[in-house]
């Protein structure tokens, strides 16, 4: 390119609206929005022990909680996830579909930092946005092999 063409140019990229600087969208400003907002455009599965409110707000399923509680308590005591599989099928307990547990359930559970109050999206963390059913203090006990990248040792 050369002094010459560089007008010529300009006046080319002007006649594509997508490219003129004068046709962009502005940007809002205001405060930034709520965990909420956001998560209508996330969707996917309420996780269990949860469900969404007319405001789409997460709040507790009281029973699901306690479940989840046990889970985690059943955990620390040194459970393994098929004799806790074992456990909720023999009582019956149901699943958030209906369905049979499985092992790979209850480590969904008990890896989700969702139960400790904090709502993840690709671009943020929002903590303290829904109700917690576990302290971060017995989730970090539980899944302090999350915060290690064991594979370059």
């Amino acid at each position: 390119f050369s002094a010459q063409t560089a007008p010529e140019i300009l006046t080319l990229l002007h006649q594509f609206p997508q490219l003129d600087p004068e046709s962009t969208i502005p940007v809002q400003e205001g405060p930034a929005p709520k965990r909420s907002e956001i998560s209508r455009h996330n969707g996917g599965a309420c996780p269990y022990g949860y469900r969404v409110n007319q405001d789409n707000e997460y709040e507790l399923i009281p029973e699901e909680a306690q479940v989840v509680r046990r889970i985690y308590k059943q955990r620390t005591r040194g459970h393994s996830l098929r004799q806790i599989v074992r456990d909720l099928s023999h009582q019956k307990v149901p699943t958030k579909r209906g369905g049979k547990w499985q092992p790979n359930t209850i480590k969904n559970i008990l890896e989700n930092p969702f139960y400790m109050g904090i709502y993840q999206t690709h671009y943020a963390d929002f903590e303290n946005n829904h109700p917690a059913i576990i302290s971060q203090e017995l989730y970090y006990e539980l899944n302090a092999h999350l915060l290690h990248d064991d594979i370059g040792m």
